[in-house]
């Protein structure tokens, strides 16, 4: 069993300094705000889930919160910028896109595989022994994931070191987090 790495367990999130630690207290603001002033929204929604189900501690959603804020906005210029810079690169690729506009949802999806916005997954520790490819990983050690490799993952995807195409039905088995997936998707469109 693999758990998520959180304050109760260590250091805490990775915030990157000042500015880190603001967006950080900004997201404890908006967690105590969306507990007293619920909306249709997002927040208020997981606040609302925390108070009925307490499986989460208020630091573990502010921490998740402020990874939501990071996550959205950093996969989204990285995912951008990735792709802005793989079709000049690609200019067939490039060309058959202007042709064809309605290829954008394969072709960020294909950018998400082929130079994704996060090559690693947040910090996971075992909490007992956990067989993996044939290695045991002793209870209590650090388990990083590489999307870098689960996206060349040549099982899983024809020719995956090959330049980006827009593959027909191309549905991403990089293991990307759902939530920054799915912003990172919605963004890039």
């Amino acid at each position: 069993m693999v758990h998520h790495h959180h304050r109760g367990r260590g250091a805490g999130p990775r915030r990157g300094g000042r500015d880190g630690d603001r967006v950080h207290r900004l997201s404890g603001r908006a967690v105590r705000g969306a507990a007293r002033d619920p909306k249709d929204d997002l927040l208020s929604a997981m606040v609302q889930a925390q108070d009925e189900t307490g499986v989460l501690s208020r630091r573990e959603l502010v921490d998740t919160a402020f990874l939501l804020v990071v996550a959205g906005h950093e996969t989204t210029v990285h995912l951008i910028c990735n792709g802005m810079l793989a079709l000049p690169r690609h200019p067939e690729q490039l060309a058959a896109l202007r042709e064809n506009p309605a290829a954008l949802p394969a072709a960020v999806e294909e950018f998400l595989r082929f130079d994704g916005p996060v090559s690693t997954s947040t910090l996971r520790f075992t909490t007992k022994p956990v067989t993996i490819g044939g290695t045991e990983i002793p209870e209590g050690r650090l388990v990083l994931v590489s999307f870098l490799s689960a996206n060349r993952d040549a099982a899983q995807f024809a020719n995956p070191e090959d330049r980006p195409a827009w593959r027909p039905g191309l549905l991403m088995h990089g293991l990307t987090s759902l939530p920054v997936r799915a912003s990172a998707q919605e963004s890039g469109r």
